[in-house]
């Protein structure tokens, strides 16, 4: 699962399709919101506030810890009610961290520093697998003095991020395989690639420049790189994939304006945000289910869509809800259709990481 984008939460601005003539239209998924991690107010200091960042299908949350007086944030794993399960640890004085996605077995991805400040992927094992990724193996060092990071990572070994070389210092996606092998992913032309996420089957998704400067969304198996195209336009990139290879991102029109698209049975297709606003898909779960945001002028909205239709995440909420909320960012989704939110109350200084959970099963 993949957290990888701030999104902003707004209004709804979409028909909803029906599956067949004279055939009612089908509800769009309702929400609750639950808060799981409010700032902690100690006298008249705020002395903890948290931001949410990726979310696994046990509700395990990968968190920003931010603590009054401390000038730099720490990384935590919390639980779906609020409870702490461990340390991630985080940047200090001494080196530098961050993380981001977690998989079903709350193994954390993200990237450190190790000697002398060289950047390192990382991948903090819980129940799963754990990983440390250098620069590629080009040379007798094994790629230890040059820099890695890490991106996304699957349930049963797979990594991937970007990475450079001590030879000529490239800018590559990389696949770190189960066996600790690494792959390096090429271009279509161009001098760098990215890799963002990776499946089950160590398929991975990035963007890869080509030799005008733009670029193009991939997937990458086993040495074979597969360009997945744009809408007319220059570039596109790929943010997520699921286990059914479906892929998710965004790609632009030859005006240039960038739309959602989902990939999949060989075809990139449009998702169907308002005419005429910037769009971009961020991550999807295993029932096809997507998570994105779109922009009309200077308002972010971030959307949901269910394969048929797409909803404003705001829109969901009950009426109550949707009034005491003010959704900042929607981060994450997994299998269960949960979304992972960060939001504000009326007076509030720093977010709730919310859950918000549907009313019903995930359809599909």
């Amino acid at each position: 699962m993949l957290n990888f984008v701030n999104l902003r939460a707004r209004s709804l601005c979409v028909a909803v399709l029906c599956v067949a003539a004279n055939v009612a239209m089908a509800a769009p998924p309702a929400y609750r919101v639950k808060p799981v991690l409010p700032p902690e107010w100690v006298g008249n200091t705020w002395l903890f506030w948290y931001d949410g960042l990726s979310l696994n299908n046990e509700g395990k949350i990968v968190t920003t810890v931010h603590q009054a007086y401390v000038p730099y944030p720490s990384y935590a794993v919390y639980d779906k009610d609020g409870k702490y399960l461990r340390s991630l640890g985080g940047p200090t004085k001494y080196g530098n961290a961050w993380f981001s996605g977690i998989n079903s077995y709350g193994d954390v991805v993200g990237s450190n520093t190790h000697d002398w400040g060289i950047w390192q992927g990382v991948v903090s094992k819980d129940q799963g697998f754990g990983a440390a990724v250098h620069g590629f193996p080009d040379d007798e060092y094994g790629g230890y003095f040059t820099a890695a990071y890490g991106y996304g990572l699957s349930d049963n070994g797979y990594v991937v991020g970007w990475a450079t070389s001590s030879v000529d210092q490239r800018h590559r996606g990389y696949v770190r395989q189960p066996d600790n092998s690494m792959l390096e992913i090429g271009t279509f032309g161009g001098p760098e690639s990215d890799a963002y996420a990776v499946n089950n089957h160590g398929v991975a998704v990035g963007a890869a420049d080509l030799a005008d400067g733009s670029h193009h969304a991939f997937t990458y198996r086993q040495g074979v790189m597969k360009d997945l195209g744009t809408f007319g336009g220059p570039s596109s990139w790929a943010a997520d994939i699921n286990n059914a290879g479906q892929v998710v991102g965004e790609a632009q029109l030859a005006d240039g304006t960038s739309r959602a698209f989902l990939y999949e049975k060989g075809q990139m297709k449009q998702i169907p945000t308002p005419e005429g606003a910037s769009a971009s898909a961020a991550a999807i779960n295993r029932h096809g289910w997507v998570l994105g945001s779109y922009t009309i002028g200077d308002v972010s909205t971030p959307f949901l869509y269910d394969g048929e239709a797409v909803y404003p995440v705001a829109d969901l909420l009950p009426a109550t809800e949707k009034k005491t909320w003010t959704l900042r960012s929607v981060m994450s989704i997994n299998d269960k259709g949960w979304l992972l939110a960060n939001g504000y109350q009326a007076g509030d200084v720093h977010d709730t990481v919310l859950l918000l959970k549907p009313t019903k099963a995930q359809r599909r």
